[in-house]
């Protein structure tokens, strides 16, 4: 594992499709008290269990998982900025909704230590989906 901060943040994105390896990614790459942030009208999560839990149980009720398409990348010591597009998955892998984010990212030796996305949450709602559980 690479400890450019840029490097971490974009191998998170790249398991994220998989649900399982997004729960090996928050273990393995998220600080023990990791902030993850998820945007206006959720709650801040603290804490890696925390972040795990909420994860694992978004995994366990949705019935999609994530494809990220990271636009731009930019970093200046420990902070990254990330715009993307999160696409949800159907079961059969394919696209149905897309939202538009950007990320500020901490990471400091390796680790992620807060994770903040910033939305209009508009796209959740024309989702229909409920991510605050």
């Amino acid at each position: 594992m690479s400890a450019e901060p840029a490097d971490v943040v974009q191998e998170l994105f790249a398991k994220m499709p998989l649900k399982g390896g997004f729960i090996d990614a928050i273990d393995e790459l998220f600080a023990d008290d990791a902030v993850f942030a998820p945007g206006p009208g959720f709650p801040n999560q603290s804490g890696k269990q925390a972040i795990l839990a909420l994860v694992r149980s978004h995994l366990d009720a949705l019935k999609y998982t994530n494809e990220i398409e990271v636009v731009n990348v930019a970093s200046n010591g420990t902070k990254v900025l990330t715009e993307r597009i999160d696409w949800f998955l159907d079961e059969a892998g394919e696209r149905i909704h897309k939202m538009e984010l950007m990320g500020v990212f901490e990471v400091v030796d390796g680790k992620i230590r807060y994770w903040r996305d910033y939305f209009d949450p508009r796209q959740v709602e024309d989702f229909g989906a409920d991510l605050s559980a």
